[in-house]
């Protein structure tokens, strides 16, 4: 019996495969526990549409991400901190600092482009 594997599964397959599973196997164990689908036409066409959309929706992510690596190394992010009288450092900047500058910075180069 030909199934399409929803999810690994050890042994038989990795996720998106389709494979041929004894049909006691199938029926009892990866149908039920919705590990896998009878591999039809109409399931694998779905399939097959849903693995493409996916795969333009990451190119466009990824055309976006080069394009805010492009933006962003051209100006360096710049975070103000407390400093003492002799020049010390009282605070410093941590990964949620960043990422929230990073964002701010995506916020306004979005702005410059709808402009």
């Amino acid at each position: 019996m030909k199934v399409i594997l929803l999810e690994d599964v050890k042994g038989l397959g990795k996720k998106g495969e389709i494979k041929e599973a004894h049909s006691g196997y199938a029926r009892n164990f990866l149908i039920p526990n919705k590990l896998a689908k009878l591999a039809t036409q109409s399931v694998v066409s779905d399939f097959t549409m849903q693995v493409e959309k996916k795969k333009k929706r990451i190119e466009a992510m990824s055309k976006q991400l080069d394009e805010l690596h492009v933006s962003s190394s051209a100006s360096p992010l710049v975070f103000f901190l407390k400093v003492g009288d002799k020049g010390e450092i009282f605070s410093s900047v941590s990964s949620t600092d960043i990422a929230k500058k990073i964002v701010e910075e995506i916020g306004r180069a979005s702005c410059r482009e709808r402009v």
